[in-house]
């Protein structure tokens, strides 16, 4: 990958295959992922219990910036977590036991508002982020790192009817076991980001691809997925958001075009061109270095050609 930060967040539905999705792309990717487990490990390593977070700034920021200020060369990350939890490529070894999330036993939104729980989750997103090759699974790490440039965030969704199936099978419960909790994790969740950052997390305005994965292997979304990282990282740059109607009203005033830029105009690939040229449908001027240049007349007269030949197909 061109992108030294590779830094992707990925939001979900509980049960929408999300998880498993961030996995994958995780290995596949070999980024490091963060979720709830992360951040669990991270309490435990401190030393600290949810009855501490009420006085965060007393009992946790303390431990964290004595980490922070010890003369060994290391990320609070790493010591938080440790590499025998095998987080390095988001996945465990095969004699590895992965402990169940619970099921209706998270704290509430306002037991968090009222502790510094999502203060130390802030700081570990930061820090784990600085140092970039990270996918981060929920937590709200696309609100935390809205500001910061080239990161990916994705949204991923799925008819409840699937969610719950596949959540009573991964977790070994009953079917109306997983519909309460997803139920409640749902409320949670939106509840958590409208709390601390204000927005609705269901909204797509805030992703860059929401993707549902109703009658779709969870392995092919992977697949995509990482197709779409390696353009989204070879693409991006921070533009301003009219650039792209920019470009194309300059191209509309152009009076010809090679033919990346008739492609571009008409929303086409730049092969269907090349062949229309080349069978002689389409008019085009061969200049310096074999260039193909297409006059604006000509590409018009083209398009109207094609137009006209497919609605004749279609009534026949």
């Amino acid at each position: 990958m061109s992108n030294l930060n590779n830094i992707i967040t990925i939001s979900q539905e509980e049960g929408s295959g999300g998880r498993e999705i961030a996995r994958y792309l995780a290995r596949k990717l070999k980024l490091r992922l963060v979720d709830e487990q992360f951040i669990r490990a991270a309490c435990q390593k401190l030393g600290l219990g949810f009855d501490d977070f009420v006085n965060f700034d007393l009992k946790v920021l303390p431990k964290l910036v004595e980490l922070t200020h010890t003369p060994q060369d290391f990320f609070l990350s790493e010591v938080l977590v440790p590499e025998q939890m095998n987080f390095g490529y988001g996945y465990r070894p095969e004699n590895s036991t992965t402990p169940k999330r619970p099921t209706l036993k998270k704290e509430t939104v306002e037991e968090l508002a009222r502790s510094g729980y999502q203060k130390l989750i802030d700081n570990i997103i930061r820090e784990v982020a600085e140092q970039g090759q990270v996918i981060f699974l929920d937590l709200g790490a696309n609100f935390v790192l809205k500001n910061w440039p080239q990161v990916l965030n994705l949204r991923i969704v799925g008819p409840v009817e699937d969610r719950i199936e596949r959540l009573a099978y991964t977790e070994k419960i009953t079917n109306p076991e997983a519909e309460i909790y997803i139920k409640d994790h749902d409320q949670q969740q939106q509840a958590y980001i409208r709390q601390f950052y204000g927005p609705d997390c269901t909204d797509p305005a805030f992703y860059h691809l929401v993707i549902n994965t109703a009658n779709v292997s969870l392995p092919a979304i992977t697949d995509s997925i990482y197709k779409f990282v390696q353009q989204f990282e070879a693409s991006y740059k921070k533009a301003d958001a009219l650039e792209v109607h920019r470009s194309y009203n300059r191209l509309v005033e152009q009076d010809s075009y090679t033919l990346e830029e008739a492609a571009h105009l008409l929303w086409l690939d730049q092969d269907v061109l090349r062949k229309a040229v080349y069978r002689g449908e389409l008019k085009g001027k061969v200049i310096d270095h074999n260039v193909i240049r297409i006059s604006r007349q000509a590409l018009l007269d083209w398009f109207h050609l094609r137009k006209v030949r497919s609605q004749n197909e279609q009534t026949h």
